[in-house]
């Protein structure tokens, strides 16, 4: 929840909607900073499954169609 306050979150600089992602736990995720490797890993190593944590937020906010999702890191990061 720490990160959905309004302008906090920078996305880009591509956004895809989810139909363009056949398989969304196959996705390399990787993070560089200043040329350097911080993180590279898959949804599917995930702690909480995606699914999991669309059932939860849902719980408590309302989602609508183009919301953003902002996720923690893989496990073992």
């Amino acid at each position: 929840m720490r990160k959905s306050l309004d302008t906090y979150s920078v996305l880009g600089p591509y956004v895809i909607a989810a139909d363009g992602i056949p398989d969304v736990s196959s996705l390399h995720i990787t993070l560089r900073v200043s040329g350097e490797q911080r993180l590279s890993s898959f949804p599917r190593d995930m702690t909480i499954k995606i699914g999991e944590q669309i059932a939860w937020i849902s719980e408590c906010r309302t989602l609508w169609p183009c919301d953003v999702i902002v996720t923690g890191t893989s496990k073992g990061v």
